[in-house]
């Protein structure tokens, strides 16, 4: 019988993949109702994708979950006031997760204006009245003169209200 031991050697390569950080750019973003968002998605690691959910959305509709180097979404506002979308944005590299980062988009509503009244008839050399408000707190108004015939006194201008001493040109 032989005892002879036989010792064998194995190199073994183990690869350590970095674990991706996801940038998002910018981190939070407001913009106004029906616009699309604009936040890009990047990685100190090469070949890093990136995947996003929806964790909330609350007063706006249009978000979706997602996947890309860019979160490009038409967001709308439901009420009249602001609403948020928050995305949980994951990158992935290498078969590596890396840790979820948060962005935050504001979608502030579309102001409307109610004009009370809506037309309004007076005499030569009176002033008008006409209120302007709208369902959106902090709105502010401005107006252009876009029609001015027979009559002289109407000009651009802001505010509440629309009070000009308007005066027939003719008979």
């Amino acid at each position: 019988e032989n005892n002879t031991a036989v010792c064998t050697s194995a190199a073994y390569v183990v690869t350590v993949n970095p674990t991706p950080v996801a940038t998002a750019t910018p981190a939070s973003q407001t913009l106004c109702s029906g616009s699309v968002s604009s936040i890009a998605l990047s990685s100190s690691v090469s070949g890093t994708t990136f995947a996003w959910t929806v964790t909330s959305q609350t007063g706006a509709s249009g978000a979706s979950a997602g996947s890309g180097p860019s979160i490009a979404q038409t967001l709308t506002a439901t009420g009249a006031t602001a609403g948020t979308v928050v995305y949980s944005v994951t990158p992935t590299a290498n078969g590596c997760a890396g840790t979820p980062v948060s962005v935050t988009i504001t979608v502030n509503p579309t102001p409307t204006v109610i004009a009370t009244p809506a037309s309004q008839t007076l005499c030569s050399g009176a002033a008008s009245s006409i209120a302007l408000s709208g369902p959106v707190t902090g709105t502010t108004f401005a107006w252009t003169v876009t029609s001015q015939t027979g009559a002289s006194g109407a000009s651009a201008g802001s505010g509440p209200s629309i009070a000009q001493t308007l005066t027939a040109t003719g008979a």
